[in-house]
């Protein structure tokens, strides 16, 4: 089962199980007794959202269980604070795990088993290539279809697990938790109208110093190949190559996937970015210039201190 299959795993009962943990000592409790210790002031958590958490923050590497006790695991026990909690330090681990590929199927040539956070980052993937003529209301199944079908064809659900299918949102069920994992590793958000906004803006602002760690000014082909080892479900990361090898012939076609241009929802976010002067864009020759879906181009590009 992977984080879509259920909206009872929210990455709020995630951040209290982490808080809660990071005052006991050796970041451990007794998982029969955790429950109602962390239960909302007047708010019942209901039985089945704890077990489902639970069992997803084990398959993600947050937790593990030790003697019946459920144990906080690094990097959450050692980089966050619990006298000084930090919800955008819990996002940034969270995004982290989430693409890390120990909790993602093993890429290979077929479309892989769905567990663990290989449906999620799949649809994140696939979702942020989708043109802004093309969005779909979030709670409207029927609206995703047309969208899924011209990407990767006639929906098939595999034969031995008929729940999955070569599509990554696979019915109705999956939409409210795909958009609450997306809005909250921060790919996007929504809009007044309920249309999920493919934006990776906030991803790529907490990745910068990661990808500048060297250098403050580097070639936009650089900047493209750091950000995709950051962020896999952009441009040119494995999971979003992973996600383009598995669309229909049609699709792949008529998309005609070019590596010199950045999609529409990367293209904003980079736009973004340099208006809000965390980076600057230059082009100081044609050579090794990359475009952005209205046309502008770069060669290089530099963090702004």
């Amino acid at each position: 089962m992977g984080i879509l299959n259920t909206s009872e795993v929210r990455p709020g009962i995630i951040a209290v199980l982490c808080k809660f943990l990071l005052t006991k000592d050796d970041f451990s409790y007794d998982e029969a007794k955790i429950r109602s210790l962390i239960e909302p002031s007047g708010i019942a958590l209901k039985a089945s959202e704890f077990n489902k958490t639970v069992r997803e923050c084990e398959t993600l590497k947050i937790l593990s269980k030790e003697n019946g006790k459920l144990k906080l695991n690094k990097p959450f026990s050692t980089d966050l604070d619990p006298s000084n909690f930090s919800n955008l330090q819990f996002v940034n681990l969270m995004r982290k795990q989430v693409l890390d590929e120990s909790v993602n199927n093993k890429i290979t040539d077929k479309w892989a088993k769905q567990s663990g956070a290989r449906e999620l980052t799949n649809s994140i993937a696939w979702y942020l290539e989708i043109d802004f003529k093309n969005l779909p209301e979030i709670n409207k199944f029927d609206q995703f279809t047309p969208l899924q079908q011209r990407s990767f064809g006639v929906s098939t659900p595999f034969k031995d697990d008929e729940e999955f299918s070569n599509w990554p949102l696979t019915n109705q069920s999956r939409l409210s938790p795909f958009k609450q994992w997306m809005v909250f590793l921060g790919f996007g958000w929504m809009s007044s109208e309920k249309i999920l906004i493919p934006d990776p803006e906030k991803a790529i602002l907490a990745s910068l110093n990661q990808i500048f760690a060297e250098k403050k000014d580097i070639t936009a082909k650089d900047f493209r190949s750091r950000l995709a080892k950051e962020l896999p479900v952009l441009e040119e990361g494995k999971y979003r190559k992973f996600v383009q090898s598995n669309y229909a012939q049609e699709h792949q076609e008529a998309l005609k996937i070019n590596t010199s241009h950045f999609s529409q929802s990367t293209s904003m976010a980079l736009q973004t970015l340099v208006m809000r002067e965390h980076l600057e864009m230059h082009r100081p020759s044609d050579d090794g210039a990359l475009n952005l879906f209205d046309g502008t181009s770069f060669s290089r590009i530099s963090l702004k201190q």
